[in-house]
């Protein structure tokens, strides 16, 4: 694989468990996360997880010197976790290092024992495979968009309750995403009395004229696979029609979407819209001359975190 570390020794399942059943067996390195490590492991390894930020403090304390020999396993073929743990501790010193490429599955795989407290491959979050005609409710109480607004003074950021609704039709994703538009809230004025002037100021006809439209919307009608199906980056784009103070135009949002368990998602939403296209223009230098500090930058950033329930499947 591009980037992995090309001077680790390698061994394989076999070369491996040959070396354990002898009288001076080296260290075995786990560096999954502690959770994975307590469910499955390679019988008397010991772990230090490589994704956490003090992951050489942590090997420290297991070894006694630089020359110790160490097996170094993951979770598999694929995965870069043996390459990195690799090369931080060929680059602290340590000189009598070994890999175990096919990581704790290949090693099941393989059929050579195993501790811990399930002792078989563990299942991971997984892109939403839209194949079985489910609906989602939209958790309020955890789901939330966030927003900021910018001028050449600063910005400014905040929050919007969502509610709403998902479902698969003809294998891709469709529903409705409804803003409430009279909870929004800034973040980094607490304790300002200024505040609520700019909440009050936000829910005026000059932003969002909340007393007139109280909910923005998004209508989800069209989405297409990306060319990555990862679990980090967006896997779909969705096109839809964005209402806003009772104004809609099309546009298109990525969606990184996972599966957390058998009946919820989450689903990350990025975007960046151009107020003035739904009539938001107050200090816009497109619409105003001589704004002086008024100035308030076109761009809105928001970015939404989803939860989705299963609900009753549509008929």
């Amino acid at each position: 694989m591009k980037g992995q570390a090309r001077d680790a020794r390698e061994l394989s399942c076999s070369e491996l468990n040959t070396l354990l059943i002898n009288e001076s067996p080296p260290i075995v390195l786990d560096i999954l996360p502690p959770e994975h490590y307590s469910k499955v492991r390679l019988p008397s390894a010991v772990n230090a997880c490589i994704f956490d930020a003090k992951f050489l403090d942590l090997t420290r304390d297991l070894f006694t010197t630089l020359d110790d020999p160490i097996v170094i396993y993951g979770a598999g073929q694929d995965s870069y976790d043996w390459s990195v743990a690799w090369k931080k501790l060929h680059h602290a010193g340590y000189t009598n290092l070994a890999v175990l490429k096919a990581g704790v599955e290949g090693w099941l795989v393989a059929g050579y024992p195993v501790d811990g407290s399930e002792k078989k491959i563990q299942k991971e979050e997984r892109p939403l495979s839209i194949t079985e005609g489910r609906c989602w409710e939209i958790d309020t109480e955890k789901s939330i968009l966030e927003w900021r607004g910018r001028k050449n003074t600063g910005s400014h950021r905040g929050t919007i309750k969502v509610s709403g609704h998902l479902y698969e039709s003809n294998g891709e994703l469709r529903g409705n995403i409804v803003a409430d538009m009279k909870s929004i809230q800034d973040l980094d004025l607490e304790g300002d009395p200024l505040k609520t002037v700019l909440e009050s100021h936000l829910n005026s006809d000059d932003f969002f004229f909340t007393q007139l439209f109280p909910t923005a919307k998004f209508e989800i009608v069209e989405t297409k696979n990306t060319k990555v199906q990862t679990l980090t980056c967006p896997q779909v784009v969705a096109k839809g029609i964005l209402s806003i103070r009772g104004v809609s135009h099309s546009v298109e949002v990525p969606l990184l979407i996972n599966e957390l368990d058998e009946t919820t998602i989450s689903i990350e939403m990025h975007f960046d819209i151009d107020r003035t296209r739904w009539g938001i223009i107050y200090g816009s230098s497109r619409f105003f001359r001589h704004l002086m500090y008024h100035k308030v930058f076109d761009i809105i950033s928001a970015q939404c975190q989803l939860y989705g329930v299963s609900s009753t499947p549509q008929k």
